[in-house]
């Protein structure tokens, strides 16, 4: 029987972590070495069973912050076969797939299976696409890294304790394919017990690939062999002459039991491939425990994977950025597809590109540009980014934007420009801003997400240019014309607190700024030449909570406005819309403060399947999602919808995978009933 069970640290000769190279560290990796190339000739051959689950997940927006969605993943049973003295085979046995969205998605055929004798002195992943030939730290040639003691643990076992090291390796030569990382090495006998590694650029050959992290884990059998007990691996790709906010994330996780040591394996069972599958009758009749997605790992879920973070952070520390950071010299760029195409009220139909330059992987430079054929303007930006060390960023940009009157936006972008242009529904509320400034940006993955922004801007009113197929624009909003200063500090962070059982996303700004009215859209006490001094503030907070076989969740928003310029129309609070004010006029509510609450619930109703060929099939459900929403508002100007609550009520419907929402709405205070078909939001940020 396997144990990994670690107790606590104790001090490796009282000073940790010891200096690279030193005597003992020194001593500790030789004997390392020597026991992969002198194996224990007490173990002949053994056999084990791998669970595992292999999945394909998509992250879209900004990646410190959006989670991943699953997309597909695969359950597999693999019968492991290893033979002195360095014989392995793998067979699939069994094997059951879900596909989340639609797609039609491939894997390398090593990914089927774990990795056997903590790699081979050349590391291969990806079929050797992914990396090739990089020399282990542990072999004949590991002259080519530094290692140090980090740290010492002691693991109780059920006949005895083992005392085991934990090892960082970095390369002597950061530009060369070598492995990054720490391992953890038993004292007495040097036999690895567990490895965590990353890889160097120059090892990982897929250009697209910004990640690429293993964890192998191995458990004491029979007291004396360290053979596999667990395994991770993570493999980020992005694009490669296109910048857009989209990551493909392959993940595999493993679980190796049922060891059988010495059991005289013929050496038949080793012909053929290394990895071999059943045949597929026989693949899809083997038995599974419960549903693939009840059996899913939370590691598999839209969760943040604590052990890649926890691998990268130890590869920089021991290496230079540049050693380990996807390397980018150029490509073009775009936030999302609304950067290339939109159409909205004022531009009309507006076209742009963007541009990224990265010279290090510490500095980087962008630039885009967009043209509006209605209004015949342009708009655009440049900025500079400087990373000098992880979780800290430094910018300078310049800018002219059109900037949206709400907090939310109310509907997709991509939506959006279909409905303006179509039927002049433009539920966007745009000005002009002219701005340049300083940003700092804290915060590693995982953890919360910091924005202090310094900046000189001037705002101006926009005019409606565009015209519609049917229909007539409403006009936009006359905001004051001036001239100022902005100070804005904005935070985000998704957690999951113990106490509400669930998954918690916060996001809040508070801004303040000074500045000199020049005229248009003035109010009470900012006419021409006053100077107008403001502080605004926006909360947010998302909860989703699985209820057995319902899921709660709930939105939440609150924004308020101070100072003798908090009247302004670009600083007062904007509600009513599918998001803020469902069952209501667009932006129909305007004050000084307001807020906005959400409570839906959301199961599976039976629906239609429907067949997409080799992408999959939609299955046969549908989520339903009832809700209850409320919209708030305070101290509106002279002529705006009274101050109070405006409930409503309504029905939302997911299909194919959730990807699209539609949604009927009735506003119970001088509401009215409202329809609409959008993405889910989930995709806005791309879209």
């Amino acid at each position: 029987m396997g144990w990994w069970v670690a107790l606590g640290a104790a001090p490796a000769n009282g000073q940790l972590p010891q200096p690279w190279n030193d005597a003992r560290t020194t001593a500790l990796v030789a004997k390392a070495v020597e026991r992969r190339q002198v194996s224990d000739t007490a173990l002949k051959d053994f056999r084990a069973r791998a669970h595992g689950f292999l999945s394909f997940l998509a992250q879209l927006g900004d990646t410190l912050v959006e989670p991943p969605r699953l997309v597909k993943s695969s359950e597999l049973m693999v019968d492991v076969y290893w033979k002195a003295p360095s014989l392995s085979k793998q067979v699939v046995v069994g094997m059951r797939d879900t596909a989340l969205v639609p797609g039609d998605i491939g894997y390398y055929s090593d990914r089927y299976g774990i990795v056997q004798s903590n790699f081979p002195d050349w590391i291969r992943l990806g079929d050797g696409q992914d990396v090739r030939d990089v020399p282990h730290p542990i072999s004949g040639a590991s002259g080519h890294y530094e290692f140090r003691i980090r740290d010492s643990l002691t693991l109780t076992l059920p006949a005895r304790r083992v005392d085991v090291y934990e090892v960082d390796v970095r390369p002597k030569n950061e530009a060369l394919p070598r492995v990054v990382g720490t391992l953890f090495l038993e004292r007495q006998t040097g036999d690895i017990v567990r490895m965590a590694l990353t890889f160097t650029r120059s090892a990982i050959l897929d250009r697209r690939i910004e990640v690429l992290a293993v964890t192998l884990e191995n458990a004491l059998i029979d007291e004396r062999f360290w053979l596999p007990r667990r395994q991770e691996l993570e493999v980020r790709r992005a694009g490669t002459w296109f910048d857009f906010p989209a990551r493909g994330i392959i993940r595999a996780r493993w679980q190796v039991t049922g060891h059988e040591v010495n059991r005289g394996l013929a050496a038949a069972i080793f012909a053929g491939p290394p990895i071999a599958f059943e045949e597929m009758t026989k693949l899809r009749a083997f038995t599974f425990d419960g549903t693939i997605i009840g059996q899913l790992p939370d590691d598999v879920l839209p969760v943040a994977p604590e052990d890649v973070q926890r691998v990268q952070a130890v590869a920089t520390e021991l290496v230079t950025r540049n050693a380990i950071a996807k390397a980018q010299s150029g490509a073009v760029s775009a936030g999302s597809v609304s950067d290339l195409a939109r159409v909205n009220r004022v531009e009309g139909l507006a076209a742009g590109i963007g541009g990224r330059w990265r010279p290090s992987a510490s500095i980087g430079l962008s630039a885009r540009v967009r043209y509006g054929t209605a209004d015949a303007e342009f708009k655009g930006a440049v900025g500079l980014e400087v990373v000098p060390r992880r979780g800290m960023t430094l910018g300078l940009f310049a800018q002219r934007d059109y900037r949206d009157l709400g907090d939310e936006a109310e509907v997709s972008l991509v939506r959006n420009s279909i409905a303006a242009q179509e039927f002049a529904a433009d539920l966007t509320n745009p000005y002009d801003v002219r701005s340049t400034g300083i940003t700092l940006g804290l915060g590693v993955p995982g953890r919360a997400q910091w924005r202090v922004e310094l900046a000189v801007e001037r705002h101006a009113p926009l005019a409606v240019h565009a015209s519609a197929s049917t229909g007539q624009y409403q006009p936009t909003v006359a905001v004051t014309e001036m001239d100022g200063a902005r100070l804005s500090v904005s935070a985000e962070n998704a957690v999951t607190p113990s106490l509400l059982e669930g998954s918690l996303r916060l996001r809040g700004e508070l801004r303040g700024g000074r500045y000199d009215v020049v005229g248009g859209g003035m109010t009470a006490g900012a006419t021409a030449g006053t100077t107008a001094w403001t502080l605004r503030g926006f909360a947010l907070a998302d909860y989703q909570r699985p209820m057995g076989g319902w899921t709660l969740v709930s939105h939440t928003t609150v924004a308020a406005s101070s100072g003798n310029g908090a009247q302004l129309p670009q600083q007062l609070v904007y509600l009513g819309g599918p998001v803020s004010g469902p069952g209501y006029e667009y932006h129909a509510f305007v004050g000084r403060a307001g807020f906005t609450q959400r409570v839906e619930g959301r199961f599976s109703v039976p629906f239609v399947p429907i067949p997409l060929g080799r992408f999959g099939t939609v299955p046969g459900q549908a989520t339903l999602a009832p809700f209850v929403h409320a919209a708030g508002i305070a101290r509106p100007p002279v002529g705006g919808m009274p101050d109070g609550v405006y409930p409503a009520v309504g029905v939302g419907l997911l299909l194919i995978h959730d990807l699209l929402r539609l949604d009927v709405a009735r506003g119970l205070r001088d509401g009215r009933w409202t329809f609409g078909i959008d993405f889910a939001r989930a995709f806005w940020g791309v879209l």
